[in-house]
């Protein structure tokens, strides 16, 4: 039953990873981000790489659905970005560049973190890997 639910939330979940494509189209026809904003993409790149951590099979061996699902999403976000920066003002560029650098650098930090103390016992890490993904989950539904 569980898998069955799992498979249902990733498909779900590629529905919404497909949502804002009307968005991109109309950015890349008028060639302007004009007044959207791309911290949401950046929100939800973050979420993802938390999430794809948490499902990971070193931290969760039985979760592999939610690895899948969020790495799928992180690509999505990506090219959203990327897409996002291509067209967006100068000033834009550099504040969402600035933005993706932070989100990465973070990332790198934590996984570092975490890998260092994987002798200790996996255990315990389980919870630090998968707390973060509800704020932040939060904080990208309150802005969409």
């Amino acid at each position: 039953m569980a898998v069955k639910t799992g498979i249902a939330g990733n498909i779900f979940a590629f529905g919404l990873f497909l949502s804002p494509i009307p968005t991109f189209r109309r950015i890349i026809r008028n060639g302007s981000t004009e007044q959207f904003s791309g911290m949401p993409y950046i929100y939800a790149l973050l979420n993802c790489l938390i999430c794809l951590w948490y499902g990971f099979p070193i931290i969760s061996p039985v979760i592999i659905l939610v690895a899948t699902v969020n790495s799928i999403g992180a690509i999505f976000q990506l090219i959203y970005i990327i897409i996002f920066i291509a067209y967006a003002t100068k000033p834009m560029k550099l504040k969402m560049l600035g933005f993706l650098v932070s989100v990465f650098a973070s990332e790198s930090l934590n996984k570092f973190d975490i890998v260092l103390k994987l002798p200790m016992g996996l255990e315990q890490y389980w919870g630090q890997s998968s707390w973060p993904c509800m704020p932040i989950s939060k904080e990208l539904h309150k802005r969409n």
